[in-house]
């Protein structure tokens, strides 16, 4: 779930980039939209100043969810992912994370911009942030599977004193 919560947090600021970056095109688009409507009771900056919060957060809770499903996922096919370390194995989920991203939807980047290509900026830049996510994802599977070993280990050792202790 942590790493769940950092993939949702870097997606977030990754919608909260692009709405900035796009801030012009996108109050354009709403005020167009407004107009088609006759809606006259609020405004274009209004709506975008709530779209600047509410995007970012919805697709960020999203991608929390993802997050939580892809560590699971992780800790089952752990095993036959490729790369020797747990980072290695998270970097190499980062690619269907990615993938799944664009298709199903919180690492879509469907803003209005001008230019053009700015949303392509952002969308590109969602592969290193899968990536960082799945070493994120290898580095704390380390840590909670590391701390379960030594605790393996430290109820052998409690097991082998008291077998010593009651052989004597």
């Amino acid at each position: 779930m942590a790493a769940g919560v950092v993939y949702g947090l870097l997606v977030g600021m990754l919608h909260f980039g692009t709405l900035e970056a796009c801030r012009t095109t996108q109050i354009q688009y709403i005020t167009a939209q407004l107009q088609k409507e006759n809606l006259s009771n609020v405004t274009a900056d209004e709506l975008f100043a709530t779209d600047v919060i509410y995007y970012p957060m919805i697709y960020g809770l999203w991608s929390l969810v993802y997050g939580v499903i892809y560590g699971a996922v992780f800790g089952i096919i752990y095993l036959r992912l490729p790369g020797r370390t747990s980072k290695r194995k998270g970097i190499a989920l980062g690619v269907p994370v990615f993938i799944i991203g664009l298709l199903a939807g919180p690492a879509f980047f469907g803003y209005q911009c001008s230019p053009a290509f700015l949303p392509y900026v952002f969308l590109a830049a969602g592969l290193p942030v899968s990536f960082i996510f799945g070493y994120v994802l290898g580095s704390f599977y380390d840590s909670f599977g590391r701390l379960a070993i030594e605790q393996r280990e430290e109820l052998e050792k409690l097991k082998a004193s008291k077998s010593a202790t009651e052989t004597k």
